[in-house]
């Protein structure tokens, strides 16, 4: 039988045969952004925070109507909520 195991002489042509992490991970960057859609690749900022939080029944319903009257979704209701609050408190100064 020969010195070597059966196919050691296959793995020691790719020691070193994969390249850079670096180039690596910039071919995976490439690959995932060319399977964008152009929508998503012209997105720009960062990405959006989800935050959670229990209402009841009553207030649930009442974000709903102001959406549908405002004609806008949920989130942006909550936004504009959260603003007019901050905006009302005397002497609050939060993050803009």
């Amino acid at each position: 039988m020969a010195e070597t195991e059966e196919g050691m002489d296959f793995l020691a042509n790719l020691k070193g045969g994969f390249g850079l992490i670096e180039s690596t991970r910039e071919r995976l960057k490439a690959e995932r952004r060319a399977g964008l859609t152009p929508k998503q690749r012209a997105k720009k900022g960062p990405p959006k925070k989800q935050v959670n939080f229990r209402a009841t029944a009553e207030t649930r319903a009442l974000i709903k109507a102001m959406s549908k009257h405002l004609d806008t979704d949920d989130t942006s209701v909550i936004t504009q909520a959260i603003h007019a609050f901050a905006e009302s408190l005397p002497g609050f100064r939060g993050k803009k």
